[in-house]
């Protein structure tokens, strides 16, 4: 053992002749384990353990452990094909230090993704236990076929498979936005929406998926569904789909597939001499509560705390059996209801 490890473990013995408990009662503290034992135990073991200035060290417990204490959260570096929000990433970092793991964040070509040179040997290359991978679009089937024939312990986040992935129900989600407005008394209700089908490349799982959701909700109501599509991007797009939006027949209520395109269109709507939620209701989706504080609109909200926790689950129970296909987990959006949803305003009688 080098002369470092021993210094490490004669100050773990220090702190435990000080503290009164074992060695085993501090390095658990000092560990993952706190959980264990009394708050005031870990208290004074912590105290002690600040006050000697002890570190602990990181490389004699990957030999002893065969572990890194490490995760990486693997990204592409194109453009469009990889996306996480910095709270995101906070709350990822927050379940996985509960879990005595750090979080490492990575974005590495696409080459490196489909490489069989180097996806196997990735792990050690980064010093880390198992992958979070965040590849929206596209994924390269040698990246599956590596993760699977070299059993990498790796959670897909925000990918739709029967194994080893989390993501978020849409088709739910798309059917439960649109029966919050019909049970307030809309029947015109549309799905606004870009047109992702006229690019040719492979759309990401959650459009087709809400907009079935919605169909589906429409078609059970005894409804005809209504897809309105809209032209361009950004402000353009906006502006197309509020001109739309007028005369006798328009819809009273909208499911919008993205918050971006909504607040576009909140804004487009004032343009169109309509007032939300009066003449139109928006129900769309993001991640609560950052929309909802920056413009409190109703939303089908992500909970990214409960997202973090079942990745961080899934991937320590991968880490501890790489060999194992364990079932996905599809989490549900909450309705967050806010003031761009109102019922149906009555028709004035002539």
């Amino acid at each position: 053992m080098s002369t470092h490890a021993n210094r490490a473990t004669a100050t773990i013995e220090s702190i435990a002749a000080e503290a009164g408990v074992s060695r085993q009662t501090v390095s658990a503290i000092l560990g993952a384990k706190a959980g264990l034992y009394r708050p005031e135990t870990c208290e004074r073991v912590r105290e002690i353990a600040a006050r000697v200035g002890y570190r602990r060290n990181v490389s004699a417990r990957a030999l002893r452990l065969g572990r890194f204490g490490c995760v990486g959260l693997i990204l592409s570096e194109a453009e469009g094909r990889s996306w996480m929000r910095m709270a995101i990433l906070d709350r990822l970092h927050q379940a996985f230090h509960a879990r005595d793991f750090n979080l490492q964040f990575v974005r590495l070509p696409d080459a490196t993704l489909a490489s069989e040179f180097r996806m196997p040997r990735i792990l050690t290359e980064l010093s880390v236990d198992g992958l979070i991978l965040n590849i929206l679009t596209e994924i390269p089937k040698a990246l599956l076929e590596m993760i699977r024939t070299h059993r990498i312990p790796a959670v897909w986040y925000n990918r739709k498979a029967s194994y080893d992935c989390i993501y978020m129900d849409n088709v739910a989600g798309g059917g439960d936005a649109t029966r919050h407005l019909l049970a307030l008394g809309h029947q015109r209700v549309a799905y606004l929406d870009s047109d992702w089908e006229a690019g040719g490349a492979e759309p990401h799982f959650h459009l087709p998926d809400r907009l079935r959701g919605y169909e589906t909700a429409m078609k059970e109501a005894g409804l005809s569904p209504r897809r309105l599509v809209g032209e361009g991007r950004g402000a353009t797009l906006a502006m197309s789909l509020a001109g739309r939006l007028r005369g006798p027949d328009r819809p009273t209520a909208v499911v919008v597939t993205e918050s971006s395109l909504a607040l576009g269109l909140f804004r487009a709507t004032l343009q169109q001499g309509l007032v939300v939620p009066r003449d139109l209701s928006i129900v769309t989706f993001d991640h609560y509560p950052q929309v909802a504080r920056a413009f409190p609109m109703t939303l089908m909200a992500v909970d990214e705390t409960a997202r973090a926790e079942a990745t961080a689950e899934l991937l320590v129970r991968k880490i501890e059996s790489p060999h194992v296909q364990f079932g996905s987990r599809r989490l549900k959006f909450r309705l967050g209801e806010a003031i761009t949803s109102a019922p149906p305003r009555k028709a004035k009688r002539g």
